[in-house]
């Protein structure tokens, strides 16, 4: 995937665009049926999110060059705790890559105990010069306030991003990945709105869930290929597609 210059923590491995090379830069492996498989392939990196403690005990016991590791509190399962104290243990100890996904839900009616979460957060993951992936379900706006206010250099991968190119352009001056995934074709300006993302060249793929709980980064990246008209390898080497 393409990635333009950051200010620190790149992307896992120096990444350029290449079908030969492929990262998905925001997926739930645990409990993946084929995951032996798919770890298997050292072109194919990971970065894989655990959402409570018994995953991420899960996810610590892999030791592959190309599994790396995310943990945070998200915004919609506030029970499923991964407290400041165990983060920062985390990255004491060089477990974890990226802080995430945490952010905002609109499904979450508790506004404020979100904007506090993330703060905190985001801190520790700026204090620990880590990336961060943000969910966020509507509230882009109180993002932007949040990030301009207090983070603005840090590394945001924005996962599974479905919002307006007006929301792209007011989230550019900011250290961000827009992370693609295939629910982005569902929305009625989807074109307009990878072709802002792509042209920007600022992009991963991603499966997140995945179908069926797999997690083939390829069909991914064929299915937005296919919906703008265009090769994979044009997509992947961050080519200008036909509006």
């Amino acid at each position: 995937m393409y990635i333009t210059p950051i200010k620190y923590n790149p992307l896992p491995y120096p990444l350029s665009h290449s079908s030969s090379l492929l990262l998905n830069a925001h997926c739930h492996l645990f409990n993946c049926p084929s995951l032996d498989k798919l770890l298997e392939d050292d072109n194919r990196i990971y970065i894989s999110n655990a959402l409570d403690e018994n995953e991420l005990n899960h996810h610590l016991l892999i030791k592959k060059s190309n599994f790396f590791i995310s943990t945070g509190q998200h915004p919609l399962y506030p029970k499923d705790t991964i407290k400041d104290s165990l983060l920062i243990k985390l990255l004491d100890d060089n477990k974890i890559y990226a802080v995430g996904e945490i952010g905002f839900d609109k499904r979450n009616k508790n506004l404020q105990s979100q904007i506090s979460t993330f703060l905190n957060q985001v801190d520790i993951a700026n204090q620990y010069e880590k990336p961060v992936i943000i969910h966020c379900v509507g509230h882009y706006y109180e993002l932007f306030n949040l990030l301009k206010k207090n983070f603005k250099k840090v590394l945001i991968i924005l996962h599974a991003f479905n919002s307006s190119i007006e929301v792209i352009n007011m989230l550019n001056e900011f250290n961000i990945v827009f992370s693609i995934h295939n629910k982005i074709l569902k929305m009625k300006k989807a074109r307009y709105i990878l072709h802002e993302i792509i042209s920007n060249h600022r992009f991963v793929f991603e499966t997140d869930t995945g179908i069926k709980n797999e997690h083939d980064i390829t069909l991914t990246i064929s299915n937005i290929a296919d919906f703008m008209g265009v090769e994979p390898e044009k997509l992947l080497n961050g080519g200008r597609t036909q509006t």
